[in-house]
């Protein structure tokens, strides 16, 4: 993008603009907020960033002025430390304060790119701008001095002496003399009608955040309420996304987790495999940012730490960098614990039981001297505490040739060493239960372990018949969990969002079918309200299996067909803003309603419904306004904040099935002073859709290949034909249909190809239709 010199050379210094913003940004102001009533002069203002990944980093503020016309002022702006409230700002002509206006409407690129609740986007109208008679003079003077220069108009966060850059290509078409003439008398229009203000969103888009903001006011627990007394999930973590020495050996080099993730394949029609990674791609845990994303991405939707994997072999350890980078430099700040891993290694994930690789010798002598290597962790203040005793989960204790000697062992070195001793949790694994047989202080269930459900191989049409694996329906797991009981010993419970570990073990693997992100969040949502229920403050735990075990099709990490829906579906479980749906298909799946859990139930309802009233009426009032065109997407040569920078890769299938009033052909021809009426679909293999799936149309010049206009689908629609077609899954293509209405009157004359675009990962997936497009 072509910036002028000033803003180009302040927004590539970048440590400059650190230490700048840390002496400017937090400037006190008169309670009034009159800083630019006067001229503020430029040399005393920083220019912020407009790449989103600095947002706490060099500044809590990113943003841009991504173009100006005669009418209008349109960027975004993310201030950290206020979101998710609208951020205020100030409208500079020659540095003097004329107007101002609020980042408080949706921009899904900029929202999906920040990966936290924000508002982002504005859109400031110059008839809102106004000289004040004491400007006057001063104006006039800097005017007159260069008249048909453009304009000099900053953007700056109010409260901060902070200035958006200006992004856009082109140089500013309106000039000082002809916004001064508009500002000094409101009539002068410089066109002949003043542009109407654009929806910012689809209504039913907009009705859908509306309603989760207002359920999550009315559900979400009190703000006085002690964060120890609300429930934390903790997810398990796997270390082995990095070459070792060891997997070297035995499995070829530069083995990981992701080579059985990647090579895996359907085994029976509708069978969910490969399992691949979005967001976060196949990382390497090697890297800092990786885990620094990781521990993010958990944070954002509501994971409170991870539990990770501790592989100690009588006094080996393996798969132990992760773990020890994360210590030794402190970062990411996120609470962990370790569950120690202490079975034998075979290769049994492919089929063989015999071959050892690693074997687990468990004699009291040997065993003891773990304690040494844990108390460095332990004595790290992100460690995971019960009761304020490091909390340290023993995955098969019966293997342990005298635990309740052992674990007595182990207190008493801690307590000599002047720290807790530990809280010790045995996993319920292989038929375990019962943790004070054990001299263990609580259990923690592990599932698949211990899940019921019947086999359903008998069910499935096409099973390979040397296929020996077993088969379970995660509906009835569910179901069944449902109607749990109590044991008569603390215990943590535990969800898995879904297994399937075919990737490891091929045809000797196990699946559970229908694991969908509604269920699981019926799952955990259920699991949270009895944790809130029986467990004290401060053991109000709950685990997930797991955060990232994808050859076990076990992870909340976002993948390709179901892009963040788990994780979604994570945090409306644990703050309780589950769709009234949800509320009603759990009651549903249970088949009965105890006296105990009808009050929580009418709560939660009542909740809903009472969203859906407040929502109902804000949208009336909104719909009433005249100012606003509602359902229309405006295209703009701006590209998506999302799409910066990313390869596109021409995966995408799309059609045009209908432009205007006519079906389409390889040939249109629309007026540009009419609405233009875009209906049909895209989609593309692996990649998960859903209603509000972040899509761009594309109209690309026929003459001038790098003029692109990008139109924005707020809502995508059903289309169960085209998954059938092309043989995607529901997730692929349930929701693959776009209808929608553009107004083309920015549009320039000429000749333009459609296409689509929309982001997955670390590229741009985008596709063409046969459709040529004439405008006029």
């Amino acid at each position: 993008m072509k910036m002028n010199n000033e803003i180009h050379d302040a927004k590539s210094d970048d440590d400059s603009r650190s230490d700048t913003f840390n002496h400017l940004a937090h400037h006190d102001f008169d309670q009034d907020n009159k800083l630019f009533s006067d001229v503020t002069p430029q040399n005393q203002t920083v220019i912020c960033s407009s790449n989103i990944s600095d947002i706490g980093m060099n500044s809590p503020v990113c943003g841009a002025v991504e173009a100006i016309d005669k009418n209008n002022i349109i960027g975004w702006c993310i201030d950290s430390e206020v979101a998710p409230n609208p951020v205020a700002l100030n409208v500079q002509f020659f540095g003097v304060r004329i107007g101002k206006g609020f980042a408080k409407e949706p921009r899904l690129d900029v929202q999906g790119a920040a990966g936290f609740p924000c508002m982002p986007g504005f859109n400031i109208s110059f008839s809102s701008c106004v000289v004040s008679d004491k400007d006057h003079d001063l104006l006039a003077s800097r005017v007159a001095a260069d008249p048909d220069a453009p304009a000099a108009i900053t953007v700056s966060l109010s409260g901060k002496a902070v200035r958006l850059p200006m992004i856009f290509e082109d140089r500013l078409q309106l000039t000082n003399i002809a916004l001064f003439d508009l500002l000094k008398d409101k009539s002068k229009a410089l066109e002949e009608n003043v542009a109407v203000k654009r929806a910012p969103a689809n209504p039913m888009v907009e009705r859908q955040e509306l309603i989760k903001h207002y359920t999550s006011s009315l559900t979400a627990p009190a703000a006085e309420t002690a964060e120890s007394e609300d429930v934390r999930l903790i997810a398990f973590y796997l270390p082995q996304y990095h070459p070792t020495p060891e997997n070297d050996a035995w499995w070829g080099p530069g083995f990981t987790e992701w080579t059985n993730v990647s090579k895996a394949m359907p085994l029976f029609p509708g069978h969910e495999q490969p399992r691949l990674p979005a967001d976060l791609g196949f990382y390497d845990l090697r890297l800092a940012e990786v885990r620094e994303k990781q521990a993010e991405l958990a944070r954002d939707y509501g994971v409170y730490g991870f539990c990770y994997y501790y592989y100690w072999f009588s006094g080996r350890r393996i798969l132990e960098r992760p773990l020890n980078d994360m210590l030794e430099s402190g970062t990411p700040d996120f609470p962990f614990c370790v569950c120690w891993a202490n079975e034998s290694w075979s290769r049994r994930w492919d089929g063989s039981e015999k071959e050892l690789l690693i074997s687990q010798e468990h004699r009291f002598e040997i065993d003891a001297t773990l304690i040494d290597d844990l108390i460095p962790l332990f004595m790290d203040p992100r460690y995971i505490r019960v009761g304020g005793r490091p909390l340290l989960i023993i995955y098969r204790v019966s293997l342990l040739s005298e635990p309740a000697r052992l674990f007595d062992h182990w207190r008493e070195v801690c307590i000599q060493r002047g720290i807790e001793p530990p809280h010790i949790c045995m996993a319920e694994t292989f038929g375990l239960h019962g943790p004070q047989q054990f001299g263990c202080d609580s259990a923690v269930e592990f599932p698949p372990h211990k899940s019921i459900s019947p086999l359903v191989n008998d069910t499935i049409d096409g099973l390979p018949e040397d296929y020996t694996g077993n088969i379970y329906d995660y509906r009835l797991v569910v179901q069944n969990d449902l109607h749990h009981g109590r044991p008569g010993y603390k215990r943590f419970r535990t969800v898995m969002p879904s297994w399937d570990n075919t990737a490891r073990r091929g045809k000797a693997g196990n699946v559970f079918l229908n694991a969908t992100p509604e269920l699981y969040e019926i799952w955990l949502q259920s699991v949270v309200e009895e944790t809130r229920k029986s467990r004290a403050p401060g053991e109000r735990y709950v685990f997930v299996n797991a955060w990232n075990e994808w050859a076990e099709g076990a992870h909340l990490e976002p993948s390709r067909r179901h892009g963040r829906a788990y994780l979604e579906a994570t945090r409306r479980a644990l703050s309780d803003t589950s769709d009234w749906r949800q509320v009603l298909a759990k009651t549903e799946l249970k088949g009965e309603v105890a006296r105990d859990d009808l009050p929580t139930l009418l709560a939660q309802l009542r909740s809903r419904f009472e969203a859906y009233e407040q929502s109902t009426s804000y949208l009336a009032d909104r719909l009433s306004s005249t100012q606003i065109m509602w359902g229309q997407s405006v295209p703009t040569r701006v590209k998506p904040v999302d799409f910066i920078e990313r390869p596109k890769v021409p995966s995408a299938r799309m059609s045009v099935e209908r432009l205007g009033a006519f079906q389409a052909n390889a040939f249109a021809t629309h007026r540009r002073d009419e609405w233009l009426l875009i209906k049909g679909w895209s989609a593309s293999k692996d990649f998960y859709l859903a209603q509000n799936t972040l899509t761009y149309l594309t109209l690309t010049s026929m003459s001038q290949p790098d003029e692109v206009w990008y139109v924005p689908v707020y809502y995508r629609t059903e289309r169960e034909d085209v998954m059938h077609h092309l043989g995607l899954s529901a997730g692929e293509g349930l929701w693959s249909g776009f209808d929608i209405s553009v107004n083309v009157k920015s549009v320039p004359a000429g000749r333009y190809r459609i296409g689509v675009e929309f982001p997955n990962g670390h590229y741009i997936l985008c596709g063409y239709a046969p459709v040529e497009l004439a405008l006029e």
